[in-house]
């Protein structure tokens, strides 16, 4: 007997199955279905003036997607409006408890809830809704929680609309459906999962300080006893040395052709894949077959405890790759064999500030900067004595330890909170609220 193309399966005792967009969900039987419309007092958006019409003076956030990240404002790079502006909006000011959600452009269905507005005043842009859910009847955390939950974003996304640049319509409200408990289980729920966020938050803040911590030590070396200063990049301690980068180390260039990727293979590294530090081959997503490492490997076979450094794009970035297994090296990228030097101070030689200023002023190219390989090999590098390299290389790899492991136990809560989502959010697993 041929199978049936919809496979039913036996719905436990007090639950009941339900569709919730793409897909069939259990849920208790006491949980109503609701419209995400129903949810909300107010869906809104906002709107900034033409470019013509800003000032340096301007002092009021304005909220796009690019800064919402990880749950939370990333204000790295602010986008402000006039306070004129800000009070002549009729929708898009920002207030506590709201939860905002991305509606077009590349980081479409990204949201946050605001635990507090940034700056005592904010309104988001035309790209970005505010959901502002009814509080006398539902808990907007669990909304959120909701809406990052795979049931949730699924449905999110598959309402979308356009071609040109996707987005969403003001008609999704009605379309994405709710799984809906009792209010004080609303609360219990949220209240579960907002204490695995504050865990993850808390790591975050360690992760900081340690990277914090790092960026002093090599500050604190640098600037530490009389100073010598070398052109308009720095200064650095007159008992050092300062020596040319292709003079104490080997800097190799990668190969320069672009190669046919495939799925699943041995991966390239390239200049998007760097960040200040090490690097986990895991994270990179590119990779060649066997034929096409074999010529990317011609002039060097990279390996566990290399340098890599970006030349273009990602810029002047130095990662050490902690991983031994087979890599290779894309385009715009060197490999930089330390010899005899402290590998880990090395490291951070290369990401401080005194480095980056040779680098800028050496770039070139219009569309972004681009270091030649001449000009890597010209990097001027100040070089305390053996036992000073090998004291701070101890203490970089401290803390480079500490953040390692930090880093895993925020992916352990990570995964933690997904369960958590996944099973508190359709009420597979309940809680007792008396």
């Amino acid at each position: 007997m041929s199978k049936t193309a919809k496979e039913t399966r036996e719905v436990p005792s007090g639950y009941t199955e339900v569709q919730l967009g793409p897909k069939l969900e259990v849920i208790p039987s006491d949980w109503e279905i609701e419209s995400l419309s129903n949810w909300l007092s107010s869906l809104e958006s906002g709107g900034r003036p033409k470019t013509s019409e800003r000032s340096e003076s301007d002092s009021v956030l304005s909220i796009g997607g690019a800064h919402i990240s990880d749950g939370s404002f990333d204000l790295d790079d602010p986008v402000c409006i006039s306070e004129v502006y800000y009070e002549g909006l009729n929708s898009g000011n920002i207030e506590k408890s709201d939860i905002l959600l991305v509606k077009d452009g590349a980081t479409i269905g990204k949201s946050m809830y605001v635990n507090k507005v940034p700056e005592g005043r904010a309104a988001v842009n035309s790209h970005v809704y505010i959901l502002r859910v009814d509080q006398k009847q539902y808990e907007p955390r669990f909304l959120y929680y909701f809406i990052n939950s795979r049931t949730g974003l699924d449905q999110i996304l598959r309402l979308t609309t356009g071609t040109a640049q996707a987005g969403l319509n003001r008609t999704f409200q009605q379309a994405t459906k709710v799984p809906t408990p009792s209010l004080p289980e609303q609360r219990y729920i949220a209240d579960i999962l907002s204490t695995v966020d504050e865990q993850i938050q808390q790591t975050d803040e360690m992760i900081e300080k340690a990277r914090k911590l790092k960026r002093g030590v090599i500050q604190d070396a640098l600037s530490s006893g009389p100073q010598q200063e070398y052109r308009i990049f720095g200064t650095y301690p007159k008992s050092w040395e300062l020596k040319t980068l292709s003079s104490i180390c080997e800097v190799i260039d990668a190969e320069h052709f672009t190669p046919d990727y495939v799925d699943n293979g041995i991966p390239v590294l390239r200049p998007g894949d760097l960040k200040p530090g090490t690097i986990a081959l895991e994270s990179v997503s590119k990779s060649v077959n066997e034929d096409i490492y074999e010529e990317l490997t011609r002039k060097y076979v990279p390996g566990q405890d290399d340098l890599v450094y970006s030349r273009s794009q990602n810029f002047a970035i130095a990662s050490r790759v902690l991983d031994d297994e087979r890599y290779c090296i894309g385009q715009d990228m060197v490999v930089i064999d330390p010899k005899s030097l402290d590998i880990s101070y090395l490291l951070e030689i290369l990401n401080s500030r005194f480095i980056l200023n040779q680098a800028q002023s050496f770039a070139s190219g219009s569309t972004f900067d681009r270091l030649n390989l001449s000009e890597i090999r010209k990097l001027r590098v100040p070089l305390p004595d053996p036992n000073k390299q090998e004291t701070l290389g101890s203490t970089f790899r401290l803390i480079r330890k500490k953040i390692r492991e930090t880093r895993q136990e925020r992916d352990r809560l990570v995964e933690l909170k997904r369960g958590l989502m996944q099973d508190l959010l359709t009420g597979k697993v309940r809680v007792d609220t008396d």
